[in-house]
């Protein structure tokens, strides 16, 4: 076949930046990744929040939970929140 080996891009939005993903699903870790590159914010009391939506469908992805079904236009918010 001519798509052997080729994987299907989603394009999708994290904190308002077009990002592309190649994966039909996605997790925690991923969007953090694709948020903030190896740089992500960090300390003991650095949490990050991760929300996701598209159409009338919303949720949120926990640091090691189950990954999400991605789809084109699909919008990710990363929110890091001192728990200071």
């Amino acid at each position: 076949m001519a798509n052997e080996g080729k994987s299907h891009e989603f394009n999708v939005i994290v904190n308002g930046r077009p990002k592309k993903v190649e994966t039909p699903t996605v997790t925690y870790e991923q969007v953090v990744e694709l948020a903030y590159g190896d740089s992500p914010p960090t300390g003991d009391t650095v949490e990050i929040t991760v929300s996701w939506r598209h159409g009338n469908d919303s949720g949120t992805l926990t640091k090691g939970g189950s990954p999400v079904d991605v789809h084109n236009g699909m919008k990710f918010d990363v929110t890091p929140t001192d728990k200071s």
